[in-house]
């Protein structure tokens, strides 16, 4: 998944007109796979390229930390919703929430 990523990025770079692809878009795809029978995994994946693109935005990180939940892995879960709060205090309000309801 990641060698396809790095493709497409590159040849997005070429004909950046032909390609658009937004965090939001990242992340709206690996939240749909991740719904999908089969394909949480791919959608986990998708998910954290939506983070290595943008990792500044908080939104990226949650939606990684609620996959990350959705799948079990409850560490890797309040390590993302921690870090979109740290990101953005303002705005993460999913993450403030999910880290009061589960402090460890």
């Amino acid at each position: 998944m990641k060698h396809l990523y790095g493709k497409l990025v590159a040849q997005s770079a070429e004909h950046p007109a032909d390609f658009v692809i937004s965090e939001a878009g990242m992340s709206s795809v690996g939240r749909t796979l991740l719904g999908e029978s089969g394909r949480a995994a791919q959608g986990l994946a998708v998910l954290e390229l939506a983070v290595e693109r943008s990792p500044g935005s908080y939104q990226a990180r949650e939606a990684l930390a609620a996959g990350c939940e959705k799948l079990g892995d409850m560490e890797r879960a309040r390590k993302e919703y921690r870090e979109a709060l740290r990101l953005s205090p303002q705005l993460a309000k999913l993450s403030a929430k999910k880290l009061e309801e589960s402090p460890q």
